[in-house]
Parts: C-alpha cells; sequence; structure tokens
C-alpha cells in the first residue's frame, strides 16, 4: 500500500523518455519501517552524457532501422591463388596487373581479390576454374589444350620470358654443356614437371624428358643424377638458383645456350566466367596498347634476370617449334 493510500501510478514510455532529457526521475522505493514498508518517491539527477546516453536508449528501434546499409551491390570478390612462399613476389606482380585492369571496367564495379591458398599441381589449380566458387582467375603458360579446357585472355603479360629458357645444371657439368651442339643436347635427359606445357614442347622437337609431379623434384632429380639439366626461364632461374643451390648441392647455369620457344603466359578465367574474361581482356587491351605492361615489366624487381644475357655474342639459341 502507497503513502496516503494511493497506488503507485506507471509512468507512459514518452514520460520516462521525457525525463530522461530534462535530467532528473522520480522512482518509487520501498522503506522498512519495523512492520510497515512504505514506497516512497526518489528523484535522481543524472550527468549531462548521461543523458545524451538515455535518449539513444530511448529512441524508437524503427527509426534505427531506417538507417540505410552500406551498398555493397557494386563490389565483386573474386578468388585467386595465394601459391607458396617462394611465389610471393611474383604472384603480387600478376595481381598487380590484374587489379589495374579490373579497375579500367565501365560499368562502376569495384573488385577484390581474394587469395586462396591451392598447393596443387599446375594443372589440379587449373581444374578449379571451372568449379563454381573454387577460383575465378589465375595465370599461367598457355598451352592448345589449356585454351579450350579453359578462357585464354590472350594479352601476353611477360613479353615471352617463359619461352626463354637457360640451362640449369651440376656445376661439375656447366663446362661440358657449353660445349654441346643442339644435337649432342638432345640426347642429353631434361627434367621438366609432367603437367607443364614445356614437357610437351620438349618432347615434340626430340628432346628427352624426364617427368616430374612436383616443382621441388626438378632439382632433386638433377642432384641425384637422374635427368642431366633443367630448363628454366630466364625470369625464374636467378631465385630459383638461390633458393636450392644450398639445399641440393653445387648447380649452375649454362651460361652460352638458351633455349627458345613462343610461350607467352596469360590470364585464364573458367568457361562460366565469359563476363569477367571480357573486363580483364579490355583492361589489359588498354594497359598493353598505352605500353603499361612494359613499364610495369621494366620496373619490376619479382623477376630477377640478366637484360644483356640475350644479346652476348658467344650465346647459342636453339629455336623449338
Amino acid at each position: 500500500m502507497a503513502r496516503n493510500g494511493a497506488t503507485p501510478r506507471k509512468r507512459s514510455f514518452a514520460q520516462l523518455k521525457g525525463a530522461a532529457i530534462s535530467g532528473t526521475f522520480l522512482f518509487h522505493s520501498k522503506r522498512d519501517f519495523g512492520t510497515t514498508t512504505l514506497t516512497m518517491p526518489t528523484q535522481i539527477t543524472y550527468s549531462p552524457l548521461l543523458l545524451v546516453l538515455l535518449a539513444a536508449l530511448f529512441t524508437p528501434i524503427k527509426s534505427l532501422l531506417a538507417q540505410p546499409a552500406e551498398d555493397l551491390s557494386n563490389t565483386i570478390e573474386l578468388k585467386v591463388i595465394k601459391g607458396v612462399a617462394v611465389q610471393k613476389q611474383n604472384i603480387e606482380y600478376f595481381h598487380h596487373i590484374l587489379e589495374e585492369a579490373l579497375e579500367l571496367n565501365d560499368e562502376g564495379i569495384t573488385y577484390s581479390l581474394k587469395q586462396v591458398d591451392f598447393e596443387y599441381p599446375q594443372n589440379r589449380t587449373l581444374r578449379l576454374l571451372n568449379q563454381k566458387g573454387a577460383l575465378d582467375i589465375t595465370y599461367s603458360m598457355t598451352s592448345p589444350f589449356r585454351e579450350k579446357a579453359y578462357i585464354p585472355i590472350k594479352i601476353p603479360l611477360l613479353n615471352g620470358l617463359y619461352g626463354k629458357r637457360k640451362l640449369v645444371v651440376l656445376a661439375e657439368n656447366k663446362a661440358l654443356f657449353e660445349s654441346l651442339s643442339e644435337e649432342q643436347l638432345k640426347n642429353k635427359v631434361a627434367c621438366q614437371g609432367a603437367n607443364w606445357p614445356d614437357y610437351d614442347r620438349l618432347k615434340e622437337n626430340g628432346f628427352k624428358v624426364y617427368g616430374v609431379s612436383e616443382f621441388d623434384a626438378n632439382f632433386k632429380m638433377l642432384a641425384s643424377k637422374r635427368c642431366d639439366y633443367i630448363p628454366r626461364g630466364l625470369a625464374e632461374v636467378e631465385w630459383e638458383m638461390a633458393l636450392f643451390q644450398a639445399k641440393y648441392g653445387e648447380i649452375a647455369t649454362v651460361d652460352n645456350i638458351m633455349l627458345s620457344y613462343d610461350a607467352p603466359v596469360y590470364f585464364f578465367t573458367g568457361k562460366q566466367n565469359e563476363k569477367l574474361a571480357a573486363v580483364v581482356q579490355k583492361g589489359l587491351k588498354h594497359l598493353y596498347d598505352e605500353g603499361r605492361l612494359d613499364e610495369l615489366l621494366k620496373a619490376t624487381d619479382a623477376f630477377a634476370y640478366d637484360r644483356d644475357f640475350e644479346s652476348q655474342p658467344s650465346l647459342r639459341v636453339y629455336h623449338l617449334h
């Protein structure tokens, strides 16, 4: 029973809100006096900061829900390969080119790249392109099979560097290889990835080839003398030598022989990604026509190679079809 016999009156939501803004509340608190309990009004005064918080608390939820959400309808996430640690610089270079090409789209779309960890052989990784949601776009040396199985974006990304091959040999055999003719070289055994386009190219040109399933196995087989040399691209061989020299013993490059064949590196998408392929094609063509791709290749340190190697007088170039 309240004092004076009055029943405590409940305050409305509007009154509570108004009280919060004015800075005072009148609560009914219970006080014990022996066997009698009295309900007494109590006035509480709040600081200005607390008033702001209380006012926000009493703001109708529907007004908060009415606030516009961030518009993500023009943002598209693309899955790309992360690759192994030793490929980081190379992959970042290709991804930078891709980002520049995508920025040139005329539909107002923002593309973001999400790196996904696929440590598979090259062919298996490429097959993910045709699995919806697995991998959206990647780069690779081209081949007739790959151009049929996926959508090639036929703008060369490395100016043919992957088709210019130096020979990696055991250091003890360096002098021997520097004296070999093309026919004599064909009687030696090359190591190459069994799923790489280079494997078929070498075989078709009469070279003996030992196919391996993993990249490191090339150098492991060379060290164990299961093969005699490894043809590696000018843009790859320097960092590979630094990486595997200590791991697999003394290896060296042959300084006066180069294998040469047409082996452009393209971006590829899956068959279901025609629209993306068209966007990248348009952007890359613009970069190519403006000389931007050439500028990026000359400026990058992602591919450490001797730019004077091809111009030395003693170099013998063996051309493959």
